[in-house]
């Protein structure tokens, strides 16, 4: 459907992050289940790389320490 763009049909669209790169993408508050971090994932906060430990993180690195390592 070419009219069911993300801005007309936000609940059928997820945001993409960057997986490629120098750096990961910022970290962003997910909103839910469907945009939460993954086991694995990077992510930059507070200058600083972080990987999740766990699936389904919504939390940033400060929030859960026990979800992060710090990668550098």
């Amino acid at each position: 459907q070419a009219d069911w763009t993300p801005d007309k049909v936000p609940a059928l669209w997820t945001p993409v992050r960057k997986t490629a790169g120098a750096q990961p993408d910022e970290w962003v508050q997910p909103l839910g289940a469907s945009d939460a971090y993954s086991k694995g994932d990077r992510v930059t906060f507070q200058g600083q790389v972080w990987e999740s430990t766990i699936d389904t993180n919504v939390w940033s690195p400060t929030a859960h320490p026990a979800g992060w390592k710090r990668v550098t």
